[in-house]
C-alpha cells in the first residue's frame, strides 16, 4: 500500500512507438532479504515476483558477472489505463539513483521526461478528491492494516487476502471512472494523454549496473 498518486511500472511496447531498454543496478541479496522486500511491496497484492535475464551495460561488469545473469524483480498485477502519473517525490527517487549509479546520460534524460502528477486546479476536483479520499482513504488504511497483520514468513499475504485486497481496489477504480471521473474529473494526472512511458521497479539480485535483454509483457 502506498499514499503515493501512483508509482512506475514498465510493460512492453503495444506499438512501433519502443522506449529505450530498461536499465537498473541489480544488487546481491539473501532471500531472507528478498522476502522482506516483498513483503515491504504488500506481500504479492500489488506486484508479482519474476525471473529475468540481464546483460552487463559496461564492460567492467561484464567483467564481474558474464555475458548475462538472472535477475529477480517486482513487477505490477493491477494496471491502470491510461497508467496514472508517478509523484514527483517518487521520480526524484528514480533519477538521483540514476545519478549516482552513472546511468548513460540519455537514459537519465529518458527518466526525467517523464511527466509527474500534479494535483488537481479546479475548485469541482478537489471537491471530488475530498469526498473521494473521506470515502475510500479509511477503506484503503483498513486493507493496510490487513496485510500487514496477515504476512506468513515467505513475505506473501495469504490468498483469501490478497483477493479482497485486490477486489477492494479494483471496485474503488471502477467507482471512480464511472461516477466521480465523469462529474468532477480524473483528478489522476491523466485527464486525455496516454503515458508514453511506463516504468518498472529495480531489478533486485546479483551484482552491476544491468540492462534487460528482453522484456516480455509483464504487466498481467
Amino acid at each position: 500500500m502506498s499514499s503515493e498518486p501512483s508509482c512506475i511500472s514498465r510493460k512492453a511496447p503495444e506499438s512501433d512507438r519502443k522506449p529505450p531498454d530498461i536499465l537498473g543496478v541489480a544488487y546481491r541479496i539473501t532471500r531472507a532479504q528478498y522476502t522482506k522486500v516483498i513483503a515491504s511491496e504488500g506481500g504479492g497484492i500489488a506486484y508479482k515476483d519474476v525471473e529475468l535475464q540481464a546483460v552487463p551495460v559496461e564492460d567492467k561488469d561484464r567483467a564481474k558477472t558474464g555475458d548475462e545473469l538472472t535477475v529477480r524483480t517486482l513487477v505490477a498485477k493491477l494496471e491502470r489505463s491510461p497508467w496514472p502519473r508517478p509523484s514527483q517525490r517518487y521520480m526524484d527517487i528514480i533519477t538521483t539513483g540514476a545519478l549516482e549509479a552513472q546511468m548513460p546520460q540519455d537514459y537519465q534524460r529518458y527518466l526525467e521526461a517523464i511527466g509527474v502528477y500534479q494535483g488537481p486546479h479546479k475548485a469541482k476536483t478537489r471537491i471530488g478528491a475530498a469526498i473521494f479520499l473521506a470515502l475510500f482513504g479509511p477503506v484503503m488504511q483498513a486493507m493496510e492494516m490487513l496485510t500487514k497483520s496477515s504476512i506468513k514468513p515467505n513475505g506473501y499475504a495469504p490468498r483469501l487476502v490478497i483477493w479482497l485486497v485486490r477486489w477492494t481496489v479494483v471496485m474503488i477504480w471502477v467507482l471512480h471512472d464511472t461516477i466521480f471521473a465523469p462529474i468532477f474529473g480524473r483528478g489522476d494526472g491523466r485527464e486525455t494523454a496516454v503515458m508514453a512511458a511506463n516504468g518498472e521497479a529495480c531489478v533486485i539480485e546479483n551484482l552491476p549496473l544491468l540492462e534487460k535483454k528482453a522484456l516480455p509483457d509483464l504487466i498481467v
